[in-house]
């Protein structure tokens, strides 16, 4: 036979299956023709598939060589390169090949993943819809693409191409998932839930899908199934590590750091090379104040991963903690470096700022906080946020974003704004509807779920600084900017019209599902050396009806001396049944059914003494004299070192000297109380 006969003939065997029939008769072409380049390419093929990768290397390199302008030799050079390992030849190689011939798909695809496991993302998605433009159906490519997407932060193209890979071949679960998760970094969190659900009808006993299901779950605030769901993957596969760290991180939320902690060591030892298993772990840590532990974890996942702008994210907090600034902005700096869209690093960049009083630059970085996914930035408004433009003859909707004391803080900005544009209207909390309406030169003021009014702009509260351009020596804080109703400040009035003492409201304890509430709240214990100014011989809580009576209060003391008065809400306000010995609390919290109360009652006191909660800024909001226990770190308004606050004129601040020393500010508020 000829050699062309041959060729052909090894290619039938080849085709049918009989590879070794085949691998002799390319042997026999190349006998007669050395240079074959067709037979060693061919040869090349069959040793790759038997696994025999040097072999193969070795024969497609002579097909190259017997004819380097073939662009499909090239191709097979850069899968074998990659099977074995050699991902930059690998890279070369399939280059080579599109350079000779672009209209190779595969080349395309495959070299789009060698990318994408080098986290070159925008070539890899280059290569992937080079691909699919050539062949538009095929389903491993989409879902590469999709992968690519979603790490550059293009979550809607990723959407779509996972569900198209998920409509070409539904029995993709993995396509399936990574919609679902696609979905719920989207915020389309109904339809997260419904592709997760899709995958466990497929396949119930998958663990990545009762994973993924639990991950939208938690996306909804249904925190109890997301753990229920977890609890399921781990049942299902004990070696899976997903299920640990999520459970985890949900416990975290919950507060429970001792059990979410055990679940991330067991993540861990599952696997000990998974960098983000250390870095989880290494946040529950840092939550509980175990700062070197949680730096080991962190030195663990940077080792394993370098650029790994989570980690070096935690590390900045931890960082931070410690009151070490510079290296805390530097450690986010080079987080948003790897990753600009990264959202939460250059949240924590602005936080060290502002802590510093540098609003210039620490205010436009402020806005990432809207991209964090812990916030619902925009609380699902429609139209157009408020940019800073002129607004004359327009209506805006500020509303709330945080917590009620960020609510209380930014509200006075609506008074700037009530001299600039046609109306101004609130949507707040419920709680804080009945204090502000009428405050501030708002028109209307609505609770959540409530119609809104109609408004041409909306702009969240904590956005108004930046877009009114506040500086440190700009502050608006012409207190007081609220002002309780006169008829509940005449009741609390009658209450207190007998009392002699000098009134004090306290409050020792913030929200304990605030993210840092571990820091600034304090039991009524730690309270005790205000004793000395109590004038009380004996510890008890007043009766809440003592003076409703209208009998008079024993006077028990001189009228110098201290009363105090509790405006604890929440679990905390147990504490004030049984106060430190020789401290008097009078509980009338029962009565506290708003902020509009708590105002009232607060115009009646002579002083707050407080951490750092809502009541603080309710009472500097006031006019009123306040002082505030701030931890070591504060929050970014307290900023650092100083005892007063440009956002309040009447308030002092007391801090911790080193972290954890609550003793040193009580004792100095114990001494300033006494002075009074």
């Amino acid at each position: 036979m000829t050699t062309d006969q041959l060729y052909q003939q090894a290619m039938q065997c080849h085709q049918s299956g009989k590879l070794a029939e085949a691998q002799a008769l390319y042997r026999q072409v190349l006998a007669l023709e050395p240079n074959h380049g067709d037979a060693w390419h061919m040869l090349a093929g069959l040793a790759h598939q038997s696994g025999d990768n040097a072999a193969a290397l070795a024969s497609v390199r002579r097909a190259i060589d017997a004819n380097p302008s073939v662009a499909i030799y090239h191709a097979s050079h850069g899968l074998i390169l990659s099977a074995m390992e050699q991902p930059d030849d690998a890279i070369d190689a399939y280059r080579q090949a599109l350079r000779l011939d672009s209209n190779l798909a595969g080349a395309h695809t495959n070299l789009g993943n060698l990318l994408k496991d080098k986290a070159q993302w925008s070539e890899a998605i280059a290569e992937y819809r080079a691909a699919l433009t050539l062949r538009p159906d095929h389903p491993p490519t989409l879902h590469n693409l999709g992968l690519a997407l979603k790490h550059e932060d293009k979550l809607l193209e990723a959407i779509d191409a996972f569900r198209r890979a998920v409509q070409l071949a539904p029995e993709l679960i993995d396509s399936r998932l990574q919609l679902s998760e696609s979905l719920r970094e989207a915020k389309r969190v109904d339809e997260a839930i419904a592709e997760a659900c899709r995958a466990l009808a497929q396949k119930p006993d998958s663990a990545p899908a009762h994973t993924s299901l639990g991950l939208a779950l938690q996306e909804s605030n249904r925190l109890d199934e997301a753990i229920v769901e977890y609890r399921q993957a781990i049942a299902l596969d004990p070696k899976y590590t997903a299920p640990y760290t999520n459970l985890g991180v949900a416990l975290e939320t919950r507060r429970e750091s001792a059990q979410a902690i055990a679940l991330l060591r067991k993540a861990a030892e599952l696997e000990p090379d998974a960098a983000p298993v250390h870095q989880n772990l290494a946040n529950s840590l840092l939550s509980l104040g175990e700062f070197d532990e949680a730096r080991k974890e962190l030195d663990t996942a940077l080792a394993l991963k370098g650029e790994f702008p989570e980690a070096l994210t935690t590390l900045g907090k931890l960082q931070t903690e410690l009151g070490q600034l510079d290296e805390g902005i530097a450690s986010y700096e080079r987080a948003v470096a790897l990753r600009p869209k990264f959202a939460e690093p250059t949240w924590n960049w602005s936080i060290n700022l502002l802590l510093r009083g540098d609003f210039e630059h620490g205010l436009p970085k402020f806005e990432a906080r809207r991209k964090v996914k812990a916030f619902r930035a925009d609380r699902g408004l429609s139209g157009q946020m408020w940019d800073g433009r002129a607004i004359e003859g327009k209506r805006i909707l500020l509303h709330w974003e945080q917590g009620l004391g960020d609510t209380i803080h930014f509200v006075r900005y609506a008074k700037i704004l009530k001299e600039r544009a046609a109306g101004v209207s609130l949507l707040c909390q419920p709680t804080l509807k009945r204090l502000l309406t009428g405050q501030c030169g708002l028109e209307t003021v609505v609770g959540d779920s409530e119609p809104l009014p109609a408004y041409d702009f909306y702009c969240p509260l904590p956005s108004l600084p930046l877009l009114l351009k506040t500086t440190l020596q700009t502050i608006p804080a012409d207190v007081p900017y609220l002002f309780p109703e006169p008829p509940l400040v005449e009741k609390w009035k009658e209450l207190l019209a007998q009392e002699p003492r000098r009134k004090v409201g306290l409050v020792w304890a913030g929200n304990p599902q605030h993210q840092n509430d571990r820091n600034r709240s304090i039991r009524l214990e730690d309270l005790a050396p205000l004793t000395s100014a109590s004038g009380a011989p004996t510890g008890g809580s007043r009766d809440p009806d003592a003076f409703s009576d209208g009998g008079s209060p024993p006077v028990r003391a001189p009228a110098a001396l201290a009363r105090f008065y509790s405006l604890q809400k929440g679990p905390a306000a147990e504490q004030a049944k049984s106060p430190p010995a020789g401290m008097e609390v009078v509980d009338w919290t029962e009565r506290l059914t708003d902020w509009a109360e708590t105002a009232a009652l607060i115009t009646c006191l002579d002083l707050v003494i407080t951490v750092d909660t809502a009541v603080a800024h309710l009472a500097g909001a006031m006019g009123k004299p306040v002082w505030v226990l701030l931890p070591f770190i504060p929050d970014w308004r307290w900023m650092l070192e100083r005892e007063d606050s440009p956002w309040y004129p009447t308030m002092r601040l007391f801090r911790q000297p080193t972290r954890g020393d609550w003793r040193t500010p009580i004792q100095r508020i114990a001494a300033d109380l006494q002075k009074l």
